[in-house]
């Protein structure tokens, strides 16, 4: 059985996989259960994926290891090939697929903060910086890079990240919202678990997994948290200094008709000082 995990990045799919192929009855690939801490996120990244193709090259050379139940992780969107197209290609492929992605306006907000997750994202698949090499992105002063992801990231990714689930939903693929796998990540496991009608093996093991990466997540919720404190004008200040985090709200204040001062802003304002940046 070959079973599609089509993923935007940091939704959890790295993990989903750890467990389907340490602690089920599926027919996997061996794999050892190994956790790291990016930026103080739990996440799984670290732990070798069957086939986890990032751009469309990699996606229709379909080069790994098979084995009886394979398991396959594509991100969606890729930097040189569109959801759509990546969906419709795997809709055409043998197998049960899900996706797992946002699917409201807030959750494809804190998508954008679970992404920070991923090492150089900038660089990955938003399409304004996928031409652009980690040096070029770095020569930037801080307040040019939030300047420039906050005007042309996010109308983008609101509307890609509808896009997709609408998608991914009209294909057929049961898709999980990303939100809600960090809301209960254990529940969303296991429906996965429902869905390719296999079975616990390791109970005690797929508790602790379960259990070590939803806890593992607490940046994520701080980070969220204070984000939308700031956007309702409550004082706050971005402990982590996330640059997308910074860019989100400048962004946001820009669709109120709120421009900032950002020239040489390269110290981002409480929420409290913000107002003497306003235009």
């Amino acid at each position: 059985m070959n079973i599609w995990i089509s993923f935007v990045p940091g939704s959890g799919a790295s993990t989903i996989e750890m467990i389907l192929r340490s602690c089920t009855s599926l027919d996997t690939l061996p794999v050892t259960v190994k956790f790291t801490e990016n930026s103080d996120c739990v996440t799984a990244h670290d732990e070798p994926k069957q086939w986890h193709p990032k751009d469309k090259k990699k996606l229709l050379a379909k080069k790994y290891i098979s084995a009886q139940d394979n398991i396959f992780t594509p991100i969606v969107p890729m930097p040189d090939m569109t959801a759509t197209e990546i969906l419709e290609h795997i809709n055409d492929q043998s197998g049960i697929k899900f996706y797992l992605g946002p699917s409201t306006f807030e959750s494809a907000e804190f998508s954008l903060i679970t992404y920070q997750k991923i090492p150089s994202m900038h660089t990955i698949t938003l399409p304004s910086w996928a031409n652009k090499s980690v040096d070029e992105v770095q020569k930037l002063e801080k307040w040019e890079f939030r300047e420039c992801i906050s005007l042309t990231v996010f109308n983008w990714w609101f509307s890609q990240m509808q896009e997709q689930w609408k998608t991914a939903a009209h294909l057929g693929f049961i898709c999980i919202d990303t939100m809600d796998i960090f809301k209960n990540f254990k529940k969303s496991m296991l429906l996965i678990i429902e869905k390719l009608q296999c079975s616990i093996t390791d109970p005690n093991r797929f508790d602790q997994i379960c259990d070590f990466w939803q806890k593992g997540q607490d940046k994520i919720w701080k980070d969220w948290k204070n984000y939308v404190d700031y956007k309702e004008g409550n004082f706050s200040i971005i402990e982590s200094q996330d640059i997308v985090q910074e860019a989100m709200i400048q962004w946001h204040l820009r669709e109120q008709g709120i421009e900032l001062k950002c020239y040489g802003l390269n110290t981002f304002p409480n929420s409290e000082e913000i107002k003497q940046y306003y235009e």
